[in-house]
């Protein structure tokens, strides 16, 4: 359907609905090129089609009259009545897709030619000599040379072709006809039998240039196509079939390059990810993660974007995830844990106890790994967990509480997210809360890290994150000034926690709200909202491959380093532009749990059908670099030794 707008013809139908009769539906579309929108109604044609004849009278179409002219054909031949009634429905179907309403009766001549061409030669040659009307033996053979040319096996010259991977099947002139037909519409073009007299010529053309014993390629009879459409005149055409036929190769590449990657990853998973396994569901898993990046460098990512990523100079990360979802998530754990929430399979009410709210945690963060491909993180974590044993009936001992910061810890090392791929990429901020309740909940959490998960190993997640601030916990005297040097007892032992600290000159303003993820990321500034972290994230990040940068320079080429720079940093720019449109566009009910159950600022007021703009501009775009050292080493520093 051509976007009324850009005149682009690949769109997406965004949703359906039929009136209230039924006879026609409506559809909302979206435009793949300028992401617009339109609406079209689709009705059910009931006008018939009607078949000109050669003497320009019109009748309606009637597959009978094609029906009994084969028979007449096959008559005392080896062909049974279904493979003619197979033939006789194939030809309908043809008459009907091809989007006219009046069809010429040499259009159908040649469709009955075609198919009984594979079928019977000898009914082939009858149905001919009374089709075409030959008026001598001359004529006859002139029309039929290049069927009659025999190559060394005694197979018929042009009734099998070689596919580019080697197979060898029948051979189409309709393929041809179509193709060419295709491509002079996309020119505003609208005669098929121009196409099928074009596809003639082809034919013609190729009999003359191909050697008697040889099967024509695929590719051949495109070169031919081309060169014909040229000679003849058809320049437009031919720049649009050679259009299509240059994006077609685009797909066959990309597909036989999925391929490829698909053989690799059934002999062994790839640990591009550290945190995945070779189990069956993380090969399933990382195959459709495959075909999915193909996608959207083929087809959704602009051309130059696309060739920026496979050429190393930007990585754009999760690619395979481009239009699904967003990056990572500060949540908000006290208000879940203290209002209950709904992974989509029933309501689960606020924990009685420390041990119910910890495992409530473990499940809230497996629940939105599943919804985003980036990091799950609890801001406040010491602070949530403290408003929680407030609230309970019952006040836990600490050595509940240690119970209960070791399951979730153990939880987190085992209890697998992403189809059974890997475990939560999780984080937990904490360290300034210093109520009883939360110091007894940050010491907990710092002696279960120390003492190692069940033989005495390291736990890979959650990362801890300390927060440090004077007047807290970094000085003596301060209240949770133990607590610091608790944490730096642990991470001596565990390289973990690392540590934030809460005065430097970029998050002094912010008090203690400031937040990370496990990966460094910081969101805090917000031109939309409330410059708070829970319920905030990283939408999407991009990488900037600094090294290779330098190298396109040159050694000591400071100047030209920095005009790629800054070239590539307008690039990420426009694909973080381009991403985030895409993603904008996604609905509540794509994100069940992140945004079904409101843990996205701005998300408290959508409805299921609502898209997610509104919520996701609280969010941040992040540009990284990577070979920073490397890179000073290529430019500044060999220009300074010289000097």
């Amino acid at each position: 359907m051509r976007c009324p707008f850009c005149n682009h013809i690949e769109t997406k139908v965004l949703d359906s609905r039929h009136n209230e009769d039924h006879s026609s539906i409506r559809r909302r579309r979206e435009c793949l090129s300028c992401q617009k929108r339109f609406t079209t109604y689709e009705i059910i044609e009931d006008m018939p089609i009607y078949v000109i004849k050669r003497d320009g009278t019109r009748e309606p179409f009637d597959k009978r009259k094609i029906l009994n002219g084969i028979i007449k054909s096959c008559e005392k031949r080896p062909v049974s009545i279904n493979s003619i009634e197979a033939i006789v429905d194939d030809i309908e179907r043809t008459v009907f897709n091809s989007m006219e309403q009046e069809i010429e009766s040499s259009f159908i001549g040649e469709l009955v030619m075609e198919r009984l061409k594979n079928l019977d030669d000898v009914a082939y040659v009858r149905f001919a000599s009374v089709y075409r009307q030959f008026k001598d033996i001359n004529t006859f053979y002139k029309s039929f040379k290049s069927y009659f040319r025999k190559n060394r096996r005694g197979v018929t010259m042009f009734s099998q072709i070689r596919k580019r991977d080697g197979r060898i099947v029948n051979f189409s002139k309709e393929k041809i006809s179509r193709a060419i037909f295709m491509a002079a519409r996309e020119v505003g073009g609208s005669d098929f039998a121009m196409a099928d007299s074009i596809a003639d010529k082809v034919l013609n053309y190729m009999a003359t240039v191909l050697p008697q014993d040889e099967i024509p390629t695929v590719e051949f009879v495109q070169d031919c196509v081309e060169k014909v459409l040229i000679e003849d005149g058809h320049a437009r055409t031919a720049k649009a079939y050679i259009l299509y036929r240059a994006k077609r190769t685009r797909y066959r590449e990309a597909k036989t390059e999925l391929m490829d990657i698909v053989r690799e990853i059934l002999v062994e998973t790839s640990r591009e990810n550290a945190n995945i396994g070779n189990s069956p569901s993380t090969k399933m898993l990382q195959i459709a993660s495959a075909a999915s990046k193909q996608y959207y460098l083929s087809n959704v990512i602009p051309a130059h974007i696309a060739k920026a990523h496979v050429n190393c100079d930007i990585h754009i990360h999760d690619l395979d995830f481009y239009g699904k979802t967003l990056n990572c998530l500060q949540i908000d754990l006290t208000k879940l844990l203290l209002n209950g929430f709904n992974t989509g399979y029933g309501y689960i009410r606020p924990p009685k106890r420390i041990s119910s709210a910890t495992a409530q945690a473990a499940i809230i963060l497996q629940s939105n790994q599943n919804d985003m491909y980036g990091g799950q993180s609890f801001p406040h974590f010491d602070k949530s967990m403290a408003e929680v044993i407030r609230n309970l009936k019952e006040k836990p001992s600490y050595e509940e509480i240690f119970q209960a910061m070791e399951a979730l810890i153990y939880n987190l090392n085992s209890m697998h997210s992403r189809a059974g791929a890997q475990v939560p990429f999780s984080s937990i901020n904490l360290g300034t809360d210093t109520s009883e309740e939360g110091r007894l909940v940050i010491r907990a959490v710092l002696e279960v890290f120390d003492k190692g998960l069940g033989k005495g190993e390291s736990p890979i997640f959650p990362n801890l994150v300390f927060r440090v601030k004077e007047g807290i916990n970094l000085n003596e005297g301060d209240p949770n000034y133990d607590l610091f040097r608790l944490a730096i007892k642990v991470a001596s032992h565990r390289m973990n926690p690392t540590f934030s600290f809460m005065d430097s000159s970029f998050n002094k303003k912010y008090g203690d709200e400031i937040s990370y993820m496990g990966c460094r990321t910081r969101t805090i500034q917000n031109r939309n909202g409330l410059e708070i972290s829970a319920g905030r994230g990283n939408i999407a990040p991009v990488t900037i491959n600094l090294p290779r940068l330098a190298l396109k320079a040159g050694y000591g080429n400071i100047e030209g380093f920095f005009e790629e720079f800054d070239s590539m940093l307008e690039l990420c720019k426009e694909q973080l532009l381009h991403r985030f449109n895409i993603l904008s566009k996604l609905k509540v009910k794509d994100l069940p749990f992140l945004m079904g159950q409101k843990l996205y600022m701005g998300s408290e007021n959508l409805k299921d059908d609502d898209e997610i703009l509104e919520t996701i501009k609280n969010g941040t775009l992040g540009i990284g670099f990577i070979g920073l050292a490397e890179n000073v080493n290529s430019t500044y520093w060999k220009t300074s030794r010289r000097r």
